[in-house]
């Protein structure tokens, strides 16, 4: 299974908070997620679709793509997410109940990670697991929800993702099971477990996921 090992590294940072605005902001596709980045951050994880329009509110931000608008609202220690109809910022004022999908405010937090085509992208936090969450925008099932390790992204037609990693203690078990993860020596010098991470593709058509040949290799405490 294991064959090659990938640059695990994933660097993240947080965005200062906007002040309020009902201002529309409109613009081409690349001046529409410039200015998604100076104010809110890049929606969604990479690859995923850029929203044409953007409005910031008091408590979050409304992305419109297409004929679909999607409300991020912050709620505790994660976001509500509600669809609406519509390409306006009028959707953005409408209620839960006339949402076409909504997260709702029960259960465990979850966290906007973006639109493809007619998928809506969730991050699921539990008190000690985060998954991936994919919702089919015409039925409002899930389609995939699953444990995952960064790095992930969208391109060549799927969502790509690392399985839960497989922990290894020592040199010895990593070359037992075939693994060349370069920073291993250095991590295991510092008294760090190695993690071993297979990368999955779930295929936005068909809706099926199938392991790749690829493995990221992460420190882990």
């Amino acid at each position: 299974m294991f064959t090659a090992c990938g640059d695990g590294d994933s660097t993240a940072t947080d965005s200062d908070e906007s002040t309020s605005s009902d201002t529309a902001t409109t613009g081409s596709r690349s001046d529409s997620l410039q200015a998604v980045r100076q104010q809110q951050g890049e929606p969604g994880i990479p690859g995923s679709d850029i929203p044409e329009h953007f409005w910031v509110m008091d408590d979050g931000t409304c992305y419109a793509y297409g004929q679909r608008v999607v409300r991020v609202t912050r709620s505790g220690v994660g976001e509500s997410i509600a669809v609406f109809s519509g390409s306006d910022r009028a959707q953005c004022n409408g209620s839960s109940s006339q949402a076409t999908f909504s997260t709702g405010t029960d259960g465990d937090p979850q966290t906007f990670f973006g639109v493809v085509g007619d998928l809506l992208l969730l991050e699921r936090t539990t008190e000690q697991e985060h998954l991936i969450r994919v919702v089919d925008l015409g039925s409002g099932q899930a389609v995939l929800e699953t444990l995952y390790e960064e790095p992930v992204e969208i391109k060549e037609g799927g969502l790509f993702y690392g399985e839960p990693a497989e922990e290894f203690e020592t040199q010895e078990g990593l070359n037992a099971v075939g693994v060349d993860c370069p920073e291993s020596g250095a991590w295991f010098n510092d008294s760090l477990a190695v993690g071993v991470s297979v990368r999955s593709r779930f295929d936005l058509t068909s809706r099926q996921v199938e392991l790749t040949d690829n493995v990221t290799c992460i420190p882990l405490l």
